[in-house]
This record gives structure tokens, sequence and C-alpha cells, in this order.
């Protein structure tokens, strides 16, 4: 007895995924959307675990399957949104906690800042402070930032870090709202670890010595500054980078991305992408700068 062939149902799962993230990017790319976007995808990541089964279990079947398979994801995608705008608001600030630790004598400094979700505004104290840094971190209803610093071997070693159940899934975006201000007269390394949301960081007129970021999903901007050797590091899963060196600097740039653009100061490509400025072994100081995406697009600029 001849059996009938039988052919694998069609998925939907995946091309409809692809197709959703290229206009994403497109509407990114004319200026179209703002970077919250991938904010909200992140939060809504537990779809993706719920689309895998349904196109597993309805939607390879049958194009009713499909179709169904369809419509019970997009309700429960618009149920989210609706939870999002008129649920509790979770991520509330409902308080500030100001944050002042003295130089006391420090030679150097190292800042290591990390929060689940939020935003974070990092610039320069007055050239006269006596202070390491200064600043206020906004609370929430459902945790707390528990700062810390210390003194050691010359060093002031600051950390701040949120103290929370770790909850994205149908969340506010109003989580954590930081603004701090950082020493001048020392060289700095800076730390800052974060998992949804922006983080504005001008160091133009600090002495960093070295600059970690490291972002799920969400936007940086970011302002290096001259004048010393300085090694950068950049890490985002999904979202954008727009990084400013300062004019006339020795920099050396190496760009990765999964599905996404670099865009530097010698053109624009996918994937990829590395410049090296004129003299830069010969000069006198450096700024060698690594940017790893995801997805998304990073943007260095020169001026």
């Amino acid at each position: 007895m001849n059996e009938k062939p039988r052919y694998p149902g069609l998925s939907v799962f995946g091309p409809f995924l692809f197709i959703g993230l290229g206009i994403i990017l497109l509407l990114q790319q004319q200026g179209m959307i703002h970077w919250s976007i991938w904010d909200i995808a992140f939060r809504f990541w537990p779809l993706l675990v719920i689309a895998v089964g349904l196109d597993i279990l309805v939607a390879r079947r049958s194009f009713l399957g499909a179709a169904a398979g369809l419509v019970i994801l997009l309700a429960l995608l618009l149920g989210g949104i609706y939870l999002m705008g008129s649920g509790p608001a979770r991520g509330t600030v409902i308080s500030s906690k100001v944050v002042s630790y003295p130089l006391a004598g420090a030679s150097s400094a190292e800042y290591n800042l990390s929060s689940g979700a939020g935003n974070i505004q990092i610039g320069p104290l007055p050239a006269d402070s006596a202070s390491v840094i200064e600043g206020t971190l906004g609370q929430t209803v459902s945790g707390s930032v528990t700062p810390d610093h210390k003194l050691f071997n010359g060093k002031a070693i600051v950390s701040i870090q949120t103290n929370r159940p770790q909850v994205y899934f149908f969340s506010r975006g109003d989580e954590f709202l930081w603004n701090l201000s950082l020493a001048r007269k020392i060289p700095l390394d800076v730390r800052l670890n974060w998992g949804a949301g922006e983080i504005i960081a001008n160091l133009a007129d600090l002495d960093s010595a070295s600059v970690d970021v490291k972002i799920g999903v969400g936007h940086l901007s970011l302002v290096l500054p001259s004048g010393g050797d300085l090694n950068v590091t950049v890490s985002i899963g999904a979202g954008a980078a727009e990084i400013s060196l300062p004019a006339g600097a020795s920099i050396s740039v190496e760009c990765t991305t999964g599905i996404g653009t670099c865009n530097l100061p010698n053109g624009s490509g996918f994937w990829n992408q590395s410049y090296t400025s004129p003299g830069y072994d010969t000069a006198k100081f450096h700024i060698k700068l690594a940017i790893s995406m995801g997805v998304g697009v990073a943007s260095v600029t020169q001026k």
C-alpha cells in the first residue's frame, strides 16, 4: 500500500517575526519611532515563548490553525498593552534618595552602577567640588536603591544597585530615574550594567580611564572625554547607541552587530565594521572603542 507523503505544515511564526523586526528597524532608521520600543519588546518577551508554542500546536496544522494562532497571539498582545496602561503602576517613583560621598583624599575612583530598568543621566561635578559623587536616586513602590561607598588603597569605590525583583512582563516603564554627577579631578573607571532603559552619560569634562556599558534593551547616549588613554566597551542586546568622540583624538573603533548597522566616522555598513584614525600608532593618547550590538544601530561620530 502506497502512503501519501506527509508534508510538514507551514510555520508562520518565523516569517512574521522577521517581517515585524524589519519594519521596526526601518521605522527607526527613518526617525519615526523612539527606541523605547525595545523596552516594550523586552517586557513582552514571554509572548515569544507563547507564540512558539502556538506555532507548534496549531499553526502548522492548517491555514485556519495559523489564523487562529495569530488571533490568539494578537489578543494576548492587546491585553498586555491594556494592562500596562491601566494596571497598578508598579514602577512609579515614590521617593528620591540623595547620594553624596566625599572625595576623602582619593586619587582615583571606580563607579559600579546597575539597575534592572529605568533611566540614568550622568555628568560632571563642579570643578571645586570635594565630592566623589552627588545626585538623586529614584525609588519605586516595588523596590529600593542600595548605594555603597568605600576607600581602598587610595581608590574611592562607589556601588549603586537596585534591590527588587526583576519583573518586566506587563510592568510600567517608569521604573527608576537616577541623576548623578561624578568627580572631575581624578581618573575614573565607570561601569554601567542596565537591564532596560536609557543611559545618557556626558563624560566630556571627566578624566575617565575606562568605560564599560552593558544594556539588555535600550538606548545609550555617550560623550567621551579627551586628553588621556581611554578604553571603552559597549554591549547592547537590542536598541541603539550614539557615541560622540572628541575632535582630534586618535581613535580605534571595532563594531559588530547581529542584525543592524554600524555607522562609523569613515562610513557605515552591516555587521562587522572597524575604523582607525590616521596616526593612531604614534599618537600620545588613544581612545579604543569596542561595540557589540545584537539588534539595532550603533552610531559613532567625531566632532
